[in-house]
This record gives structure tokens, sequence and C-alpha cells, in this order.
């Protein structure tokens, strides 16, 4: 009787057990520096400030995160040597690869570099960079066809044909403008009256770019909140048209600023049949440079030296739209 009892507690146990879904937590992350200057730091994925990375995240891939780990296991047997990276030293070759893999509660890291002869992977923990002459941790990861393209990619050369190589469209200063009437050059007391009054919340934040201080003035409309920035009293240096996801009764029933006839909401195409030089690698920017959420961004110039628009995008759709604006020196 108790055996017969013991064979259908075990019965009924490996029923629930077998129905229930363990979480696989298993997942490589890819990253790969690019924009670097030749002054940066050696490890710029401790400190992005100097260079760009870009990322690409596998999940539920146990057999390539067990080999990461058997690799990572038998790098004391390879040929080593202290790596060149310390505060102080000239000259050191800048890491190129970085590797982050799960397997259940255990997270490591391992760095790469992969030149045309020769390949490293590097310990950042123990400062050791081992040979890895036959590529073995490439050759792991290009098992994946979204890490061997990433492996493969000449990224520089791409962000410089998108970015640096290429000549942006441009609009006259005189087509920017609010309700009707421009408004370049205007300062805080003139802005104020052209939109009906600012709120009453104001933030001062730090430009880095000019290290100025700048004050934050808001706005709502309808379907968007805006962000003036002014420093002190000259003209305004800076609006953030920005989509409001979620809004209540409250904001004013009124359409967002339609700067140069593109406004929230509208497509991707709007903007390559405006811009097609701006958006001569819209396909670039939209596989290798969106942030994090999938945005992405479209810049135009403002003739004569006098500023920049920046168009966000989100699923091809507009969902902010930034003015930096660029005065003479005094």
């Amino acid at each position: 009787m108790r055996i017969a009892s013991s064979i259908i507690l075990f019965f009924l146990f490996s029923m629930v057990f077998s129905q229930t879904k363990i979480e696989n937590l298993t997942n490589i992350t890819l990253s790969k520096i690019y924009n670097e200057p030749d002054d940066g730091s050696c490890n710029s994925f401790l400190t992005t400030e100097s260079a760009e990375v870009i990322s690409r995240k596998i999940v539920d891939c146990d057999k390539l995160v067990l080999e990461l780990i058997k690799l990572k296991s038998n790098l004391k047997s390879r040929k080593s040597e202290d790596l060149c990276c310390n505060f102080g030293i000239i000259g050191c070759p800048s890491l190129q690869f970085m590797v982050t893999y799960q397997f259940n509660k255990l997270v490591d890291t391992l760095y790469f570099n992969k030149y045309e002869n020769e390949s490293y992977i590097i310990d950042w923990k123990t400062k050791k960079q081992f040979d890895d002459k036959n590529s073995d941790l490439a050759k792991i990861l290009n098992k994946n066809s979204i890490f061997k393209n990433l492996i493969d990619i000449n990224l520089d050369k791409i962000f410089r044909d998108t970015f640096m190589y290429i000549k942006f469209d441009s609009v006259d200063i005189k087509g920017l403008k609010i309700n009707d009437k421009q408004f370049y050059g205007l300062n805080k007391t003139k802005i104020d009256s052209l939109i009906g009054g600012f709120g009453n919340y104001v933030e001062i934040e730090k430009d880095l770019k000019g290290n100025k201080e700048l004050y934050k003035y808001y706005n709502h409309n309808r379907d968007s909140y805006n962000e003036f920035y002014f420093a002190d009293d000259f003209p305004l240096d800076e609006l953030v048209i920005n989509k409001i996801e979620d809004k209540g009764d409250s904001y004013p029933d009124e359409k967002p600023f339609n700067i140069i006839g593109i406004t929230l909401n509208d497509s991707e195409k709007l903007l390559i049949e405006r811009f097609p030089n701006s958006t001569k690698y819209i396909e670039n920017i939209k596989e290798y440079f969106k942030d994090e959420n999938g945005d992405y961004s479209i810049i135009v110039k403002i003739n004569d030296k006098k500023g920049e628009i920046s168009f966000v995008l989100n699923n091809e759709k507009i969902k902010q739209v930034e003015i930096d604006f660029h005065y003479p020196k005094p």
C-alpha cells in the first residue's frame, strides 16, 4: 500500500513539474565599439563618452553559453601577457568587442580584439590578454547570424558614410515659425507672448556643449509638451517638441507646433520626400543606430549655419522634434 501511494505521489509530482514552465535565463549580449577617437580610453565600454557602442542580444542559447563558459575555463592553458591598458600608459590598443553571457545565476564578461592575422581574448578582471590565433571566441559567436553580421561589418565606415560624409538637406530660417511668426532670435519674454504663456515650472540645466546654464520653460499643447531653453535673457537656444503618449483632459485643445510643415506623428515617408539627402542612409540608421528604445534621428540643417533640426522617429513616426539654434558670437 505504501509503495502504491508513493508511486501515485511521484506520478502526480511529475505531472505538475512537467507542466511548470521554468524560465530560461541564458542570454548573450555582444557589443562593438565604433567612432572611437585615437586618444580615447583603451576600454571605452566602461565610459562611452568618447565613443559609440552598438549591442545585439540573443536569448535561450544554452549551447553557445556553455561553449563560452568552457572557453573561459580553459584560458589559463593559453599563452598570455599582461594587458596594456592602465592609467598613464599611451599607445595601448583599444578593446573592440565585449561579450556578456548569463547561464542562470552565472554572469560573466569577456572582451576580444580581432585583427586580420591575429586575435586576442581579454579578461578584464585579471588584466590578462590571451592568444586566440584560431579566433575560437569569434567562431563560437559566428554560429549565430546576428553576431556574425555585427563582427564582420565595418561599422566605422557605415557611420562615416551615414553622418560625416553626407551633405544634409537644409531649410531657410524664415520658414521656421510658431503661430505663423518667426521665432529665431526671440528672447524668453517675446516667446512667452508668442505662445500664450509658459507654465510655472522652471528647471535649470547645464549645457555641456556651451558650458553654460540654461533655463528650461514648459508649454503644453493638446498632443505635445514643449521645452524652451534660454541662457538668461539671451535668444532662444533650443526648442524640443515632445509627443504626449498618455494625455489627460487638462491639456489645452491646441495642435502641436508645426514648424516647417512637419509635426508630430507625421510619417518617415514625408521626411524622405522632403529631405532626400538627409534620409539617403535611413536604412543604415534604422539598422545600426537606433537607441535602446528603438528611436532614430534624421538631421536637417538650417541655412547660414544658424542651427539644425533633429527629427526623432519610432516605428516610422515622428515622436520628437528638436531645434538647436546657433547665433553669431558677440
